[in-house]
């Protein structure tokens, strides 16, 4: 017998797990990493004087979720025992297809179902619905942690939720006024009261993407998010930039169960990495502005994400949070992976979100209840000091806007320098942050080859003089499709992953 890494690509759901990553303080059956490592032990792949330590295993992982948060795309790699030749690939394939059905069932002990006997002696572990959707044995040289370029999480928020806190924080006695001042942006007062229900909740779903959207979309690009973490993370050294390609909301259709759908706004994020807690007080960011627009307006917005000013921003629960996917750096590995889209997406529709829609009934109202209750005593707090705040923020917001305009010319200058000396390169020839920006406007990832093309087209315009060294980013885009080098029409984001 020998030791063989493997490399897992799973799915769960993490309703009543303390997360992904293992944990020496908890039952195994809490954490993914745990369930697998006890699963791979029962089948004895796995030495029992090491199965649960992280570093005999030499466990890793590509992400990690936290309390309740549920994954269509995490890989997690770990050590196994193995009496397969390496020289053998079609063993090797086999092995890996074995552990895959290891995984994908349940262990005798994990899920003891209650009986009056045994009641008080055995725990009911949560159940992760865990899927391993494909295995692979991969070389020590393989570091997990680095496989994954860019990350896409899905916020699904039950629309029952949303008007439940405009009604929540609606200080009218039929607590109606919030809906209707909605409804007037799309039609006129007198109009409303006909409106049949449908049509009701048409408009107003499409007003409340809009708001939504209003906020969100301000968070792509390239920003400090140091208000949108845990306080301590500005001060440890864990950087705070964070690129964000897309962030946007849309309506859809859930269905629950077997007979009855409900309708959900869909929030969509990617990013090269998230902060602990960032996506979850970005879209409490942008539910702020629908429930309590005097909090949550530019202004605030401004301070929170261009100032170094630190101010506190709520969460929201976890719960309706989904890691739908994870692209790869290494092209050959990304198309072998990419080949599990129809089980990811199956798995959330029938897995996922019946189960997030059948707890926010339950247990998930009360997460929201103290959501609320937690707006309220921030918002009060925040109310009684902005002005104080505000005069310091807007002195800093205007002190960086200056330094970026300096940094702009003077990058530029030097960039005409080198063109003139014929030692300016490819890779420099664009703007500063140009590319941030690109990826952004015509919503393309940067391993993407239309986007690869495009900016190289750009440069070697550059190069050879058919643009400016200083063209704007506004000039840019321009030429982009004047030139037809892309056709924005055509570029459509995967909504399903």
């Amino acid at each position: 017998m020998t030791k063989r890494r493997i490399l897992t690509y799973v799915g769960y759901c993490g309703f009543g797990l303390k997360g992904s990553q293992i944990q020496s303080t908890i039952a195994p059956e809490y954490t993914i990493e745990g369930i697998i490592a006890k699963r791979l032990f029962n089948h004895h792949l796995l030495k029992e004087n090491n199965y649960l330590n992280p570093e005999h295993l030499r466990l890793d992982r590509s992400t990690r979720t936290d309390k309740g948060v549920h994954s269509l795309a995490n890989f997690i790699s770990l050590k196994v025992e193995s009496a397969v030749n390496r020289s053998d690939e079609k063993a090797t394939e086999s092995f890996a297809d074995s552990i895959q059905q290891m995984i994908n069932s349940k262990s005798e002990n994990e899920q003891v179902p209650l009986t009056m006997n045994n009641y008080q002696q055995v725990q009911q572990f949560p159940d992760s619905n865990l899927k391993a959707f494909r295995v692979e044995v991969i070389s020590r040289r393989v570091n997990t942690r680095s496989l994954v370029v860019i990350r896409g999480y899905e916020y699904i928020l039950p629309f029952q939720i949303i008007l439940n806190l405009v009604k929540q924080f609606d200080s009218s006695p039929q607590k109606e006024d919030k809906i209707l001042d909605l409804l007037r942006l799309k039609i006129a007062n007198e109009d409303i009261y006909q409106l049949e229900e449908e049509k009701k909740t048409s408009l107003l779903l499409q007003v409340i993407c809009e708001k939504l959207n209003y906020i969100l979309n301000q968070f792509e690009g390239y920003h400090s998010f140091h208000n949108f973490t845990l306080p301590s993370a500005s001060n440890d050294g864990e950087p705070i930039l964070r690129q964000i390609y897309h962030c946007f909301a849309s309506p859809t259709r859930v269905k629950c169960d077997n007979n009855h759908e409900e309708w959900a706004i869909r929030i969509k994020l990617s990013g090269n990495g998230f902060l602990q807690h960032q996506i979850r007080k970005m879209i409490s960011s942008a539910l702020l502005h629908i429930i309590a627009p005097e909090i949550m307006n530019q202004e605030f917005l401004d301070i929170a994400l261009k100032s170094n000013e630190e101010i506190f921003v709520s969460k929201v629960p976890g719960e309706h949070l989904i890691h739908t996917r994870s692209i790869l750096y290494d092209l050959e590995m990304e198309k072998r992976f990419s080949s599990c889209r129809e089980q990811q997406i199956t798995f959330k529709k029938t897995i996922l979100y019946p189960k997030i829609f059948k707890e926010y009934r339950s247990v998930l109202e009360e997460h929201w209840d103290k959501y609320a209750r937690e707006v309220e005593s921030f918002g009060n707090e925040w109310l009684s000091k902005k002005e104080q705040v505000k005069n310091r923020a807007l002195e800093n917001i205007e002190t960086q806007r200056l330094l970026t305009l300096q940094r702009q010319e003077k990058d530029a200058k030097f960039r005409q320098d080198l063109l003139s000396q014929k030692k300016l390169f490819p890779v420099r020839a664009l703007p500063n942050g140009y590319r941030s920006h690109f990826y952004v406007k015509f919503k393309l990832y940067p391993h993407d080859e239309r986007a690869i093309k495009t900016l190289s087209t750009l440069e070697a315009m550059i190069l050879s003089q058919k643009l400016a060294v200083s063209s704007s980013f506004e000039l840019l885009d321009q030429v982009v499709v004047s030139e037809k080098l892309l056709n924005p029409s055509e570029i459509q984001i995967d909504e399903e992953l």
